[in-house]
């Protein structure tokens, strides 16, 4: 009888035991918790870090090929028989040839995130303020499109390709066009009084760089340049 008591009580004692030691085995420690959860924030924070890096990344490309697409829709429509939509344009007025326009893009140093798509006669001065129905940058009748930079994104800079000549105070606007039948284009530097635009090889410019910097991180930018023989293209 003592031998079965002695044996249940080991029994018992042994199950009691391993109870124990399986719940210790589960159970999780306060500093056990503290890594996990530090470590839980650590990689949350860094993800959405990354995530942010990349969206802004993501942004600052699609910008660049919005802009190069616009670019080459003004060469497009100066090249090829593209009339004026617009009845107040100047190529509609008395004595134009709807079909015989030139078509640009326009920056102003006065507003940095936005870009105009415009049409002119081919026989007049083809640079945005030199016609004469024209009286300021924006909302005038040669304006086809105007193009608005969003989301934390600004033109900061545009130069020719030794920037000799640089957008600002000398030369506040730029201009590059495109007309038949050449698909090059021509681009102008043009002063305050819009009467002395340096343009093309008589300046030595040769193509144009449009820098698109993030408001948040100046060192992230993506650089548009548009070379005389009409190229096209983006850099980091």
């Amino acid at each position: 009888m003592k031998l079965l008591r002695s044996m249940l009580h080991g029994s018992s004692s042994r199950s009691s035991l391993g109870k124990r030691s399986f719940l210790a085995v589960r159970a999780f420690t306060l500093v056990e918790l503290m890594v996990t959860v530090s470590i839980f924030v650590f990689m949350t924070t860094l993800v959405i870090s990354k995530y942010g890096n990349f969206n802004q990344n993501v942004l600052l490309t699609n910008l660049a090929y919005d802009m190069a697409l616009t670019f080459r829709t003004a060469q497009t429509f100066g090249v090829s028989v593209k009339a004026a939509d617009d009845i107040n344009n100047p190529c509609n007025q008395a004595g134009a040839n709807p079909f015989q326009c030139v078509y640009g893009i326009h920056f102003s140093s006065s507003v940095n995130t936005t870009f105009t798509l415009y049409a002119m006669p081919i026989t007049s001065l083809k640079t945005y303020y030199t016609y004469p129905a024209l009286t300021g940058p924006t909302g005038s009748s040669a304006d086809i499109y105007t193009y608005t930079l969003r989301n934390g994104a600004h033109i900061d800079r545009i130069t020719d390709q030794s920037r000799t000549h640089s957008i600002g105070s000398t030369y506040p606007t730029v201009d590059v066009y495109f007309k038949r039948p050449d698909s090059s284009s021509h681009i102008c530097m043009v002063d305050a009084d819009g009467v002395n635009p340096q343009c093309d090889a008589a300046a030595g410019i040769t193509s144009v760089r449009v820098k698109i910097v993030s408001d948040s991180n100046p060192d992230n930018y993506r650089t548009v340049v548009v070379y005389r023989n009409g190229q096209i293209t983006i850099e980091n």
